[in-house]
């Protein structure tokens, strides 16, 4: 069996990503929790998506029983420039520690997307979470980048920057359209 597509997805962005990567490729795709352990299991590609939360992508050490002997391609969807180098890094460097140097997707497998936002959609957990990085935020006084006066401006508005355009990479990455 080929590919599969399981996710993690809390508010949404990730799962539209993940239903329009699998559409496009033609393969199955399932929510983490959801999916048919036989199909999953027996597929030679897993591409796997998570929202970003706090750094860390979502469900990755639940999905990681899935990953061995496998080819492993992951994308991790955010609010704050997922597709930045700064966000890129951090998230390797969660994927080498939570995987391990073995087991952590080869170079050119991480794909770093950018999700949507809507404070009032949170759970209390995710909803404390923000408050706090919030608060934080509004200490840095004009230091604040584009990226952060943004999410600052979320709290009151929702905002969507999700772009089905932007897997074009991982498509070309998982050899669909040659």
């Amino acid at each position: 069996m080929g590919t599969v597509v399981l996710y993690t997805s809390h508010y949404g962005a990730t799962a539209r990503y993940a239903r329009a990567l699998a559409a496009t490729l033609d393969v199955p795709c399932f929510e983490l929790g959801k999916e048919d352990s036989y199909v999953v299991k027996n597929a030679q590609r897993i591409i796997y998506g998570g929202g970003l939360y706090a750094g860390n992508v979502a469900g990755l050490t639940r999905a990681k029983r899935y990953y061995a002997s496998k080819e492993v391609y992951i994308f991790a969807v955010g609010i704050m420039q997922a597709g930045g180098p700064d966000i890129c890094a951090h998230v390797e460097q969660q994927l080498q520690r939570c995987l391990g140097s073995g087991n952590a997707p080869a170079p050119g497998h991480l794909f770093c997307l950018n999700g949507a936002f809507c404070f009032a959609r949170l759970n209390i957990v995710h909803k404390s979470m923000v408050r706090m990085m919030c608060r934080m935020l509004l200490g840095k006084g004009d230091a604040l980048t584009r990226e952060e006066r943004s999410l600052l401006d979320a709290l009151d508005a929702p905002v969507d920057f999700v772009d089905i355009a932007t897997l074009a990479p991982l498509i070309a990455a998982c050899g669909a359209g040659k």
